[in-house]
């Protein structure tokens, strides 16, 4: 399996939004795909699934070492692009025809999801998060080469977010994933290697261990943590916890969710690809 992207201009009418991207993907696994609001996220994912024409260049993909078979993609876009009148139930049924599923793939995605107490409710009365869900969801329903997920797991609960993320790891065994994603706490949980886009194009390809630091600040927004760690500094709605690594932010988490509190938001406080963007500079 392998992805190709060679060199390639894409973008809006005669405006040029990615500049010359290069990049390849060649075996099944997660690349975080990192970037301010501007930088060509969104467009390199509408050029690999063909929504956008490429201005110059060329990319490949393919599922075998012949080159026989073009490999399916999976793409869940920023905006759901599901019909708004249509339930939950009617909605999968719908694009489980298209895809050709059946009925047992809907009940997976059902359950996998939790998405019981929304079956029956249309499209546009659900939550921002709640359509995220089903966005997932429809995006489940067959198996594929290639997924892309833009900003899966924005306006999600902690553990939605969370659960989604292990669904992703799984697919990840046999696929190729893009994700992207503006929690680079969130990056460092579910990726390895991180595609760092800027101003169109590519400042880092790499391991995200060699962009880690050993101690950092995160940040914890919820209810209850106050009182679950009474030192803790609280700072625009964040408490401020400075750690050593991931197993140190999982025992902060399970005390406040064994001592009652809710999390809503786990973030690094401090942005360390700043010195890759080369603001301030």
């Amino acid at each position: 399996m392998e992805l190709i992207f060679d060199n390639v201009w894409s973008g809006y009418g005669r405006t040029e939004v990615l500049k010359g991207t290069s990049f390849t993907i060649d075996s099944p696994g997660i690349t975080v795909v990192l970037g301010k609001n501007g930088s060509g996220k969104t467009t390199m994912f509408r050029t690999i699934t063909g929504i956008l024409k490429p201005m110059k260049g060329e990319i490949m993909m393919r599922n075998d070492s012949q080159g026989n078979q073009s490999p399916s993609i999976g793409y869940m876009a920023h905006s759901a692009g599901i019909p708004a009148g249509f339930t939950v139930e009617e909605a999968l049924n719908f694009y489980a025809g298209i895809e050709g599923s059946g009925n047992d793939q809907v009940m997976e995605v059902k359950r996998l999801l939790n998405l019981t107490n929304l079956w029956s409710i249309r499209f546009n009365s659900l939550s921002q998060g709640q359509k995220k869900k089903v966005s997932l969801a429809k995006c489940l329903l067959s198996r594929k080469d290639i997924y892309i997920f833009d900003e899966p797991t924005s306006n999600l609960d902690p553990e939605i977010a969370s659960e989604a993320r292990k669904i992703m790891a799984t697919l990840a065994e046999e696929s190729i994933i893009l994700y992207s994603s503006h929690n680079l706490y969130e990056a460092q949980e579910i990726g390895n290697r991180v595609l760092l886009l800027d101003n169109g194009k590519i400042k880092f390809d790499g391991n995200i261990r060699d962009i880690r630091k050993d101690k950092r600040d995160i940040g914890i927004r919820g209810e209850g943590i106050g009182k679950i760690f009474p030192n803790s500094v609280l700072k625009n709605e964040y408490y401020i916890f400075n750690v050593h690594g991931d197993d140190e932010v999982d025992s902060i988490i399970r005390k406040i969710v064994s001592g009652g509190g809710k999390i809503y938001e786990v973030k690094e406080m401090e942005n360390i690809l700043e010195g890759l963007y080369g603001i301030g500079q």
